[in-house]
């Protein structure tokens, strides 16, 4: 049987950041998306935490981490991330990061070199640009349609799952027919992800897997591929019907990608 998970807080400025930590090998930080807390991973974790300590966190404006009212970017969130990994016991991590988390993991593959061992973007893009740079057409489309989510929760949840997953689990579909909390974090949460930060694609020295889903109507796997060319160490692949969100539509499939790239990179310094 599996050990619990080990919780704690990483003190960073005024910001205290919940974090988790659970199984053993090497450590693998997880970084999840823009509307997601660290729970996203739970079926993820399973398949990996014989494998690999994972280490995730909420990011501030989500779940259990309290941060001051003031405006951060995806920056901040990666110095979180180095805050986490020292305070779990770690100097350095393999990082995987799924859609806004992928934005946070370049930046700290770039900005924080050390810390990353090797890093997994997953349904994401490349920084330097927002979700309406990158998928205009869907960003208008779903801004309309989350006017009335109880309504159109069906269409908003096609955009993140296959419909065929959607058939088979309502519960997909539900999740999008609540309207979120409102107030300043949720509103800070929301320019955090509206604000671009710097192009670092380039600067990323780590040896790096691209995972696209070739179901993904968020963001089209070959804008998610696109990035592969922009990384100097990095290849691309596209894991057949996956949506959006492999980690919650497809947990197996994923945890063998990441496991297959990072078993090739091991304890990589």
């Amino acid at each position: 049987m599996s050990e619990p998970a080990r919780t704690g807080v990483a003190v960073t400025g005024a910001a205290r950041i919940a974090y988790e930590v659970q199984g053993q090998g090497e450590p693998l930080l997880l970084l999840h998306g823009a509307e997601g807390t660290r729970h996203m991973f739970g079926d993820l974790v399973i398949l990996l935490r014989a494998s690999f300590t994972c280490i995730s966190f909420d990011q501030r404006g989500c779940g259990e981490t309290q941060a001051p009212l003031a405006p951060y970017t995806a920056d901040d969130i990666a110095d979180d991330a180095c805050a986490v990994l020292a305070q779990a016991g770690f100097a350095s991590a393999h990082v995987y990061g799924t859609s806004f988390g992928g934005i946070v993991a370049q930046s700290l593959a770039a900005r924080h070199p050390a810390c990353v061992r090797a890093l997994v973007l997953g349904n994401t893009w490349a920084s330097g640009q927002v979700l309406p740079d990158v998928s205009p057409a869907v960003a208008r489309e779903l801004a309309v349609l989350r006017q009335d989510r109880a309504a159109n929760a069906q269409a908003i949840a096609s955009f993140f799952y296959p419909q065929p997953f959607l058939r088979a689990h309502p519960w997909a579909v539900d999740r999008f027919r609540q309207a979120p909390a409102t107030g300043d974090t949720q509103r800070l949460r929301a320019q955090c992800v509206a604000t671009p930060v710097a192009a670092m694609a380039p600067a990323i020295a780590a040896p790096t897997l691209v995972v696209a889903g070739s179901e993904d109507r968020l963001v089209a796997a070959d804008k998610t591929l696109a990035l592969a060319r922009l990384i100097p160490r990095a290849s691309g692949r596209s894991l057949p019907g996956a949506g959006h969100l492999p980690a919650l539509q497809m947990p197996a499939a994923l945890a063998a990608e990441i496991t297959g790239f990072l078993s090739t990179h091991p304890d990589i310094r």
